[in-house]
This record gives structure tokens, C-alpha cells and sequence, in this order.
């Protein structure tokens, strides 16, 4: 696959990366490399994208003033940021 190298783990250790978030984070961008490497059709994944990307098209719906930002539940407290950001 091209792109850069993955470094090996003694590398990254010495780097400071060693915290179990760093850990987790490196699990799954291997499983996901190894995914992409291994998938049948070779464009399994981009074929699935453009499959999202055409429904989401279909269901989405303007609603609202253009320009006005629709937080949804869930949004990981990004409603605090923009609030803040609209009334200061």
C-alpha cells in the first residue's frame, strides 16, 4: 500500500508514544490497513463509501435559514463550542 512506512513498535516507543491511547490507536490503524490490504474486491471499501454518499444525498434535507448550524443530540458537546462562539 503506498504512503508512508508504519514505524516498528521500538521506534514509536522511543518517540514517547506510549500511553494505552497511542497503543489502541496503533491496534486499529494496523486492522484497518490489513482490512483495506485484504479486501475483495480490491475496492470493496470505496464502493461502500459511494453507496453512503448516495443515500445520505437522498435523505438529506435543508432545514433551517441558510447558514444557521443544526446541532443534533449527541454532537459531543460541540452545541457549547458554537454557543459560546454565536454569543460572545
Amino acid at each position: 500500500m503506498p504512503g508512508r512506512p508504519l514505524l516498528n513498535e521500538q521506534d514509536i516507543l522511543r518517540a514517547g508514544y506510549r500511553g494505552l491511547d497511542f497503543v489502541q490507536r496503533r491496534s486499529i490503524l494496523r486492522e484497518t490497513l490489513q482490512a483495506f490490504a485484504s479486501a475483495s474486491p480490491p475496492n470493496k471499501y470505496q464502493i461502500l463509501a459511494a453507496d453512503n454518499l448516495r443515500r445520505w444525498q437522498g435523505e438529506s434535507r435543508l432545514d433551517g435559514l441558510p447558514g444557521q448550524i443544526r446541532i443534533m443530540a449527541g454532537d459531543w458537546d460541540i452545541a457549547g463550542i458554537y454557543k459560546e462562539e454565536i454569543h460572545a
